[in-house]
């Protein structure tokens, strides 16, 4: 197999994913500033590091690292929204419960072991925010009818229905063009401990962050979470992947393009493709004339690939549907029936060894 083909491919997909990523990026700076609250903190010197981590369920775990060969002890405090100091211990790493929602400062001190003179060989400071409300986010496909996403969070903890919460959705396409792009909102609404507040939201293909916040019994907001995601549509390429995928299974049958009973490599690709109008030849040998060929190295989901036994269009012995990293985040597949007792399978390139030509039918 042409390894181009596989870093074209790579390429092409991580292409796609920065721009997604810069538009978002863009949107959440002129929207929400440069000040972002991270999941992760660290203070950096020549001598020591200090990283949190802020995990679910109110814990926050914090790393210490002090480059010496000595035995040392660590200390860590904790000020602001919430009050913490733990004792001097031999390990560095330490997990803390945090109550409160809000602004906060860590500080670790490192001393050499057994060393009570108060002499701190190292200190590292760290400012966090910490928001306990939220304890997750559910953003996903909704299967129902109409489809489109199922989007919403559940409430850690609201005693007495005291906090209220809102979601808010922003289109990023309409924000960088300067029109209104705040496109749906809940408004701020009760959610009993445990519960979820959520839509079934069915948007136009682009880019969007939902905005999720919560607000005290004084309607002060007191956390707020951010989370983007892209809904773009699929290529006719993709869609004729889609389409062969759901004939899994089919057995092989010499000479047939039926999908009801059976069909073999090229009658697999012409009766696929006939359900999105278009009419490929008979045989493998044939249909290498049904589109324009292209580069191996420029396959995309849907296109023909052909193997031939000796390089040359006569030699032509089998064709299939090429689904790229569809299926699979390592390596590009095909979807193929293949010879008398099999069926139609999923399978990755590589397995038929290298391809001989590829054919792009629709353009």
């Amino acid at each position: 197999m042409d390894n181009s083909k596989n870093i074209k491919m790579i390429l092409s997909k991580e292409t796609k994913r920065y721009i997604r990523l810069i538009i978002g990026i863009v949107c959440f700076i002129l929207l929400f500033g440069i000040n972002v609250i991270e999941s992760h903190a660290d203070d950096r010197s020549s001598d020591g590091v200090v990283v949190i981590t802020q995990n679910s369920e109110k814990e926050t775990s914090v790393r210490c690292e002090y480059y010496m060969t000595q035995a040392l002890e660590y200390k860590f405090t904790v000020t602001g929204a919430n009050s913490f100091e733990s004792d001097w211990m031999s390990e560095n790493t330490y997990t803390f419960y945090l109550p409160k929602s809000g602004d906060n400062v860590l500080t670790a001190y490192v001393r050499y072991a057994g060393d009570n003179s108060g002499n701190i060989i190292y200190q590292g400071t760290v400012s966090f925010y910490h928001n306990n409300c939220i304890k997750g986010i559910c953003q996903m496909p909704y299967n129902g009818e109409g489809g489109g996403y199922l989007i919403g969070i559940e409430s850690y903890e609201n005693p007495n229905q005291r906090y209220s919460y809102e979601m808010l959705i922003l289109d990023c396409n309409l924000y960088v063009q300067g029109l209104p792009a705040w496109i749906y909102t809940t408004t701020p609404c009760y959610t009993p401990s445990g519960n979820a507040l959520w839509t079934v939201w069915q948007p136009v293909y682009g880019y969007y962050w939902t905005l999720f916040r919560v607000y005290d019994e004084n309607n002060h907001m007191i956390g707020e979470e951010v989370y983007g995601f892209v809904n773009v549509p699929k290529t006719k390429g993709e869609e004729v992947v889609e389409d062969a995928m759901q004939y899994l299974g089919l057995p092989y049958k010499y000479g047939s393009s039926d999908l009801s009973v059976g069909t073999d490599c090229s009658g697999f690709t012409k009766a696929i493709y006939a359900h999105f109008g278009y009419n490929l030849s008979p045989s493998s040998k044939m249909q290498i004339n049904d589109g324009v060929q292209i580069g191996l190295d420029e396959l995309q989901p849907g296109d023909l690939i052909f193997w031939s036994s000796n390089n040359t269009d006569a030699g032509i012995y089998h064709v299939a549907i090429y689904t790229g990293y569809m299926y699979s985040d390592t390596e590009a597949q095909i979807v193929h029936n293949t010879v008398e007792g099999s069926w139609v399978k999923l399978q990755p390139m590589r397995y038929m060894g290298t391809p001989y030509k590829a054919v792009r039918v629709i353009q």
